[in-house]
This record gives C-alpha cells, structure tokens and sequence, in this order.
C-alpha cells in the first residue's frame, strides 16, 4: 500500500473511531450491563455462561462468512462503509426488541439476532485498517482506534451507572448507532481492487503452520482475557461484597490504563519486535490472573486490576498487529473474519467452562485459567518465533 499524508491518516484514523462509537457502546453493554440482564432471568452461573456464550457462537459462523462477501463486493460497492452501515441499522431494530423481553425464550430469540447483526458489522468494520492504513503503521492506528474505543466504552458505562436509570443502558446503543452511521458517511473511502485481482479466498493460505500458530496465539489470549473477565463483576459483586461504588472505581482505573495501554502498545509495536512486546504482556496477564485468584478484599482487586488492564490494552492491539502484517492484499475481510472466529471460538469455550468451574470451585479457581493461557501462549510465542525464522532463513 501505498504511503499516505500524515493529515490525511489523523482523518482516517479519526473517522474510524468516531464511526467505532456503535461498537464501543456496543461491548460495553455486553462487558459490563449483559451479564447483569440475564442474570436477572437465570440463576445458575452455567446458564449465565451459556448466555454470555451464545454471541460468541454466532461470531465463530457469522465473520468469516461476511467477511468473504465484504471482499467480494467492496470493488462494487466501492469499499466496506455502506455493508457496515446497513448492519448497523440492523442492530438499531435488534436493539428494540431486546429491550422489551420479558421472559427467558424470547431473551435467546432477540439475543440472537442483536449478536448477528453486530458480528456482521464488527468485523467488516474491522477490515477498514489493512484497508485504508499503510502496513507500516498498521499497529499505531490499531492503538489508537482501541484506545478510543476503550474511552467510549468507559464513557458508556459511567453514563449508565450514575443515571440510574435501568432503560439507558438501550437507549445508548441507540444513540451510539445513529453517532457512528453519520462519521462513517465521510470515511474517504476506496475499492483498491484491480479488476484483475483474484478475491477467491485460497484455503490453502490457512492451511501453513505460521498461520495456524498466529491464531492459536488469539484462540489463547482471548480464552484466558474472557475467562478472568466475563465474571469478573459478579465476583466483585458476590465474592467480595462490593458495593457498586468500590467496584466502579476498580474498573475506572483498569478502563483508564486500558485504554493508555492500548495507545502506547501500538506506537511501540510499530517500533520494536511484536512477539517480544507480547512476552511482556501475556506474563504480566499471567500474574494479575494469579493475583485475582488470591484476591479476598477490594482494595487487594486494585493491585491486579492495574497489572490486568495495562496487559489487557497492550493483548488487544500487539498480537492482531502482528497478523494484519501477513494479510494477502485484497483478502482483508476473510482474514479479519477468520481472526474474529477463533476469538469467538475462545470466548464460547472461556464462558461455557468458566460458568461451570465457579459453580463447582468458585470465583477464585477460574481466574487460575487465565494463568494457564498465558503459560500456554508463551510457549506458542516461542514457536512463532522459531517458524518466523525459518521462514525468512
């Protein structure tokens, strides 16, 4: 890809977090307001597990499928804006239907068709950076977009605490929507697709151990990242007595130095060598999963939430930087869309068998599980290295 103006990257990059605001808003409903809600129609952690799970299903078969078709058609439709917009529209009626369930069959109904439509749009939106962004800045702007979404987020779930009011929390999905259809109508965006461009997806392509170590690398982070998180709030809640005060100032200092980690980790990945940037960052996941795991006070969760969220920040952007550097041109949504599949992948086994393991050990032995992914993601690192190497030799 060609290099592009310094002004000219700030717009992209700018209109790209601005047209994220729906997505933002849209995981922190799910990380942080989600679990609440169905915990309101459930009682077994399981079950809770199992509803938390069920995006993660619909994002294992919805990504790949239309990232190929965002390929396909991003030369007719010139780029991918008009695809995400129209799903996110989509979410805008799903998101009306959630908010009026009232009994546990219609909850995994709209559930269902509210994970659809965002997976749809999410990971076409995800595709915009090998897009529109030069290869060697591909991190900088991954980290800057996320440290964005990570500020939006917070800004979401400081609205809905201090408002009080239990129909906010739909209402700005809503809002969030409509933000991110107006920015994402400016995106300058284009095809970059010859006419004699094969967009066939080649399976052939997955099928080499580099890439296979590449998102085994995800399927591991997001398996320990979701399995110290997804709970992590009814652990405040149940095993600590927190109240939501002492809680919220836990999660404004993890949100902040998230969001700070994500920004800095991007700069720095563009700089120094990927794989050793996330040694650093899955062994410091490996001790606030440890550190979680001995935690019996608030004040100890400070401790590990400032280790959690600085590693946390720096996973969310390295290690998907490292893979956007080997996509084949043109074939961006298919690899965002396989990327985003393993994640979920994670995410559905992380819910499932994290539900199970606090019902039958408790809080405390499920975040071990984010000890064990970061050991094992180490040594995958190590292997990346050595068939990188080999590659090149």
């Amino acid at each position: 890809m060609e290099a592009i103006s310094l002004s000219l990257f700030i717009k992209i990059v700018v209109l790209i977090s601005l047209g994220g605001i729906s997505f933002s808003f849209f995981q922190a409903f799910r990380s942080f307001s989600f679990v609440f809600f169905v915990n309101k129609f459930v009682s077994s952690k399981t079950e809770v597990g199992i509803l938390l799970s069920l995006g993660s299903l619909i994002g294992i078969v919805i990504p790949p499928i239309i990232g190929y078709i965002s390929d396909k058609l991003r030369n007719f439709l010139k780029g991918r804006k008009i695809l995400i917009i129209f799903f996110l529209f989509l979410s805008l009626f799903s998101v009306y239907s959630l908010e009026k369930v009232k009994d546990i069959s219609s909850l995994y109904i709209y559930i269902t068709f509210f994970f659809i439509f965002f997976y749809s749009g999410f990971s076409i939106y995800q595709a915009l950076i090998p897009d529109l962004i030069p290869r060697d800045t591909y991190a900088r702007a991954t980290g800057i977009i996320n440290f964005m979404s990570q500020f939006f987020q917070g800004l979401y779930i400081f609205v809905v605490v201090i408002s009080h009011a239990s129909n906010l929390k739909f209402e700005l999905l809503k809002y969030g929507t409509l933000i991110s259809v107006f920015f994402l109508l400016f995106l300058p965006e284009k095809s970059g697709v010859s006419k004699n461009e094969n967009l066939k997806l080649d399976l052939e392509l997955f099928k080499g151990r580099f890439w296979f170590l590449l998102f085994f690398l995800q399927f591991s982070i997001w398996y320990g990242v979701s399995s110290v998180s997804s709970f992590i709030l009814l652990f405040f809640q149940d095993a600590l007595s927190a109240s939501i005060n002492d809680y919220m100032v836990v999660l404004a200092i993890f949100g902040i130095l998230t969001a700070l980690s994500t920004f800095v980790s991007g700069f720095l990945a563009d700089k120094y060598s990927k794989e050793k940037l996330s040694v650093f960052s899955l062994f410091f996941f490996g001790l606030s999963s440890f550190l979680f795991s001995q935690t019996y006070r608030i004040f100890h969760a400070f401790i590990a939430s400032i280790i959690y969220g600085i590693s946390l920040g720096s996973l969310m952007v390295i290690p998907y930087s490292l893979i956007l550097e080997y996509i084949p041109k043109g074939k961006a949504g298919s690899f965002v869309g396989v990327n985003t599949l393993v994640i979920s992948m994670a995410q559905v086994l992380a819910y499932f068998t994290s539900g199970m393991t606090i019902d039958l050990g408790g809080y405390r032995v499920n975040f071990l599980q984010g000890l064990i992914s970061s050991i094992l993601g180490l040594l995958i690192l190590k292997e990346i290295k050595n068939s990188r190497f080999k590659n090149l030799s």
